[in-house]
């Protein structure tokens, strides 16, 4: 509580800074106060006042001038007595203002804080000598020049007086001009070195061409993208940013369906040129540092009129300023200097930078251009700053600042989880941004950008053209590159195995070793025995408990259970448990600190597996080699995985593998010896005794599958068993275009495996011996399969030709199969508008009423036929084949609207006559496929009669009377008079034989 003295003194002091400030910025009334210093002088030179005017500045005496009418305005403001401002005396004392005036604009440096000790010294004896009680005194000295500090920074008039006071008087008073600008020169050349050179030393490369070299930030650098938040960000706002992020997070490691949001991606450049304060959140490894030095380096070179500059990427977008980038990174500030202010903050800077001489000159040379507006504050590493109530009080100074310089643009950076789980965020209009993933175009110049710099020039086209593809081979290398950090290290492992490996476990493991030698030349090499036997158990832990995050606490003594159970693993016990997580986390980024969490009243921070994918392969690597908690050393890996695939949850109405093990069991199988690879296959694929094998069949005959997409050593045996199991397990929802079930996605997953095209012969097998009715799934499953491997090729063109050359053959399994993934490319409009008329004339002559080959045929005709609306002549019994196909498909194909394609079959001159000659059968079949049917003549004829017919009236065949209450009701469906309905009944009476009430 502020005791009397303080809630009187205080007010007067600050009343006392506000009229100064008022009068001092009055043009009118400095040019009084100046003579009135000028008088004041000329008496110390008559050896009055001496010892006051010693070395006093111009500048001094001006603020000494002001006080004589602006103390007796403060005392009537603030209506004291003398019983109450004993302190106010002081205000009299012109040395006393001299040291008052120093501390107000020198604020701390030297003689500014020598000033406010000496005030502060003779301010405790004023209150002592009149008996003030000694508590107060010292509640006084703890607390008056805070708040005095506090208020004026509040104040933006003040605080904007002070800051251009300090910078008039420190200019003037301590360097020369030249001074200032020779080491601004100095300050940019350092900044731009440190900022825009990459050492790849530190990263984890033998090939000496890239490690003795240094390159320059503008050579790899790809613009990055952010989405705009909020101004001010909500608590209830942050907590729906990071469960946005765990979801994205999911997608991104294939563990989770769904569309990313759409939302805009700008440049950052445009943001500032719209806002003056940001706060650009992004995850680890998103770039937001980089994209701090990308501003540095660009406007630094923009200062130097660098021809390089324009070379840089996206400057086209930032505003068109000469702004002096000052980087603050707040990993190197020290306790007092995150505790002071901006002076406090340059000072720490400029030390780190080994400008300890130059630190006071440019320390008022960046406060000038701060002041001027001419300079782009930059902020990095928010979220380092470890101590919570420190790094508050850090972002209230940030604020002061802002208010401060109010024509300073300011950025600063964070993590998400790290500025979610602060309790203060950034207001005074900041604006928040989110570093994006990149983009296909983004990953493609970092690849153009990466090789141009690391490879010889006459390897440069063919190895970016390598690098792009790699990148875009696969959803799961795909989804491992959306950060730049992940990005680099791929790009590092192609460049150290030759090609990104093609299984995913082998990926894994070369991502993980780069990644754990990041740092390799500048610290000791983190040995693999140590390290991986640690993150193998925590990962296995974290999967069992299906947890993506533990507290450090929990992580500690998982490593310590480690080094008791596993004693024999001597490289274990070279750093302690502690001292592994420290490394881990400043060496390697595979497990990082993501936020803090409440444990017994005390913030406990938490970690979690840089990219989930890692969690999932550590944890399946613990499988293999038995690095796990419980782990009974006599269980074959059989046996030890069996129980896990039984463990199941219901996704989207069906059953499937816990998401906890799913991917784990699939890198399991893709990492274990292979004399093990059937047996643990095996193991997946069977229903334990103890489990209800109705409910585990299916989603373990899904998993089996997918470990066969990873293409394991194992056997054809073995391998045939899971694909009969697989086609066993089809139910009436798989194969219905799209991948909506979990086995559509194993199926699609296992196209581009070499276990493809056996797959396909056993659907195709399970569509001939199904019953007509029931066909659609393994057929659609089929065409799906062969539409994934079409398209996943290089040149779809061509091998939708082979695709129809198939059709010529005598094998039917293939053309069978050619059949349905024809059907299925023209069902999803991807089928070449030019190979259309080809691909119905080999189709056509299939027909022969084989009947689950004409089945296929039909679909493939019909659906090529209404999405190119091209038509083929056809004979009266290919006609009759055609449509006696489709009718045995009864209600299952007309739910599927299987007919209606038949239309587009035949011509308008020749095939009416023989489709409606067929169709006009369907009167005694039941009521849907009489409607089906009428659909289809409707289409024919083009007549909407026939449409209303078939939509409204059900029960109509085309033996059914029509009455005077069809044209009554068709006219107000139609919106014509009654005459013109009965005129067209008529006309079409006498082409298909209607029969007419009227006409009886």
């Amino acid at each position: 509580m502020e005791t009397f003295i303080v809630q009187t003194v205080a007010p007067a002091l600050l009343q006392y800074v506000v009229e100064l400030s008022i009068s001092f910025v009055s043009e009118a009334a400095l040019a009084v106060y100046q003579a009135k210093a000028q008088e004041k002088l000329a008496r110390a030179k008559n050896l009055k006042d001496v010892e006051l005017f010693h070395s006093m500045d111009a500048f001094t005496a001006e603020l000494i001038s002001v006080s004589d009418s602006v103390i007796q305005q403060t005392k009537e403001t603030l209506k004291l007595g003398e019983q109450h401002a004993p302190l106010l005396r002081l205000f009299e004392d012109y040395k006393f203002l001299n040291e008052l005036a120093k501390w107000l604009v020198l604020g701390q440096h030297g003689e500014g804080e020598q000033a406010r000790k000496s005030l502060e010294t003779r301010m405790i004896a004023t209150l002592r000598g009149c008996g003030t009680k000694p508590e107060l005194v010292t509640e006084f000295e703890k607390t008056f020049f805070a708040l005095i500090e506090r208020d004026i920074a509040r104040n933006p008039t003040l605080a904007h007086w002070r800051q251009e006071a300090s910078l008039k008087i420190l200019s003037c008073k301590l360097f020369t001009p030249e001074q200032l600008q020779h080491a601004l020169i100095r300050y940019r050349d350092l900044t731009l070195k440190f900022c825009d050179i990459l050492d790849l030393a530190s990263l984890p490369e033998d090939d000496r061409h890239l490690a003795t070299q240094k390159f320059v930030l503008r050579n790899f650098y790809v613009p990055l993208r952010v989405r705009v938040e909020m101004t001010a960000l909500t608590e209830e706002d942050l907590i729906k940013l990071e469960l946005r992020r765990e979801s994205e997070r999911l997608q991104a490691a294939g563990r989770e369906k769904g569309e990313q949001e759409n939302l805009d991606r700008v440049a950052v450049g445009e943001r500032l040129q719209q806002n003056s304060h940001f706060v650009v959140l992004g995850d680890p490894g998103a770039g937001k540092t980089t994209l701090i030095r990308w501003l540095v380096t660009a406007y630094l070179l923009k200062m130097k009129q660098d021809v390089d500059f324009a070379k840089l990427p996206d400057v086209k977008t930032l505003p068109s300023r000469d702004w002096l980038p000052i980087l603050i990174r707040c990993r190197e500030l020290d306790t007092d200097s995150l505790r002071g202010g901006l002076d406090d903050m340059l000072r720490q800077t400029l030390k780190k930078a080994e400008l300890v001489d130059d630190t006071e000159v440019l320390l008022v040379a960046l406060k000038q251009q701060l002041h001027a507006g001419q300079a782009l504050l930059l902020i990095d590493g928010l979220d380092e700053i470890a101590d919570h109530t420190v790094r508050i009080g850090f972002c209230k100074q940030l604020e002061t600042v802002a208010v401060s310089y109010p024509a300073v643009t300011m950025v600063i950076t964070s993590r998400i989880v790290g500025y979610r789980e602060m309790p203060f965020k950034m207001g005074h209009s900041f604006e928040h941004l989110i570093v994006t993933d990149l983009s296909k175009e983004d990953k493609d110049e970092f690849a153009r950008r990466w090789c141009e710099t690391t490879e010889l020039k006459d390897r440069c086209a063919q190895a970016t053209a390598d690098l792009i593809k790699a990148i875009h081979s696969s959803d799961r290398i795909e989804r491992l590159t959306g950060n730049p950090m992940l990005l680099t290290t791929l790009a590092l492992v192609k460049r150290k195995v030759g090609k990104l490996p093609t299984r995913r476990a082998d990926l894994y493991y070369e991502a993980i070793k780069v990644l754990l030698n990041w740092r390799a030349e500048v610290d000791e090499p983190l040995d693999d025995r140590e390290a991986l036997p640690q993150l193998e158990y925590v990962a296995y832990e974290m999967c069992r408990r299906g947890e993506q995050r533990l507290r450090e606490d929990e992580i500690v003594a998982l490593l310590e259970e480690v080094r008791v159970n596993y004693a024999n693993i001597r490289p274990l016990h070279k750093h302690s448990a502690e001292e592994f997580l420290k490394i881990l986390q400043r060496r390697t980024s595979i497990l990082i600190e993501v936020g803090t969490v409440k444990r017994d009243g005390l913030l406990v921070p938490i970690y979690e597996f840089r990219h989930i994918v890692f969690q999932e392969y550590l944890a399946g690597l613990a499988l293999v080699r038995g690095h796990f908690p419980g782990h009974d050393k006599t269980k074959r890996l059989a046996e030890r995985i069996a129980p896990l695939a039984g463990q199941l949850e219901e996704i989207e109405g069906e059953f499937a593998i816990s998401e906890n093990w799913r991917e784990a069991l699939r890198l399991c199988i893709a990492s274990c010896n292979d004399d093990d690879v059937d047996e643990a296959i095996t193991a997946i694929l069977t229903p334990l005794n103890t489990e209800d094998a109705e409910k585990t069949a299916r989603p373990r005959s899904v998993l089996a599958v997918l470990c066969l997409a990873d293409e394991p050593n194992v056997s054809e045996t073995v391998g045939n068993q899971v694909l009969q199991q697989f086609v066993q397990q089809m139910g009436e929802n798989d194969g219905r275009g799209g991948v909506r079930t979990s086995l559509d996605t194993a199926a699609m997953e296992l196209a581009h495996s070499v276990w493809a095209e056996k797959l396909q012969r056993e659907l195709a097998q399970e569509f001939c011996q199904r019953e007509a009715q029931v066909r659609w799934s393994p057929g659609g499953l089929c065409g799906m399969m062969g539409e994934e491997i079409i398209f996943a090729s290089s040149d779809s063109s061509s091998e939708i030709k082979k695709l129809i050359e198939q059709l010529d053959g005598t094998n039917e399994s293939k053309i069978l199969m050619s059949s349905l993934t024809i059907m299925n490319i023209a069902l999803s409009r991807h089928f070449p508008t030019d190979l259309v008329p080809v691909a119905l004339d080999k189709l056509s002559v299939l027909l022969n009423q084989s009947n689950a080959r004409d089945q296929a045929v039909v679909w493939a005709m019909g659906w090529l036929a209404v999405n190119e609306e091209k038509t083929t002549e056809l004979a009266e019994n290919e006609v009759s084949i055609a449509i006696s196909t489709l009718l045995e498909l009864e209600e299952f194909t007309i739910s599927n609207k299987a007919i209606t394609p038949l239309v587009f079959l035949v011509t308008i001159d020749t095939g009416i006559v023989k489709a409606v000659k067929l169709l006009t059968t369907l009167a005694g079949k039941n009521e849907r496929v009489r409607i089906a049917a009428l659909g289809a003549l409707a289409k024919i004829i083009q007549n909407a009669l026939f449409k209303l017919l078939s939509r409204r009236y059900p029960g109509l065949s085309l033996k059914e009377i029509i009455a005077h209450a069809r044209i009554a009701k068709a006219a107000e469906e139609l919106k014509l008079p009654p005459e013109d309905i009965q005129r067209r009944y008529e006309d079409l009476a006498q082409q298909f034989g209607l029969i007419l009430e009227w006409k009886q």
